[in-house]
């Protein structure tokens, strides 16, 4: 398995820890939160780059009452990885 892979296998793994509970992995399933974005939807609001700084440096992101993550600098990459991998275009 290629390093890409291994990064998003990683990225799931990290997703469905700790965002599965207010979203939904694809925007063909409703969120389990209303105002929760599907996961194949988040990168079209946000920019892969600017999103994964802001995580890395702790900005907040999302709606008020988002939880604050900090998944490492390795850990960001990876989860941006399977952002990436399952994008759907608008």
């Amino acid at each position: 398995m290629d390093e890409e892979a291994i990064a998003i296998n990683e990225g799931a793994e990290l997703v469905k820890a700790n965002c599965l509970t207010c979203h939904s992995l694809s925007s063909k399933n409703p969120s389990p939160r209303t105002d929760a974005p599907s996961l194949d939807r988040v990168l079209a609001n946000y920019n892969s780059d600017s999103l994964a700084d802001d995580f890395r440096e702790g900005v907040h992101v999302g709606h008020p009452d988002m939880p604050d993550f900090d998944f490492g600098d390795r850990g960001t990459d990876e989860v941006i990885a399977y952002l990436k991998s399952i994008e759907k275009p608008e």
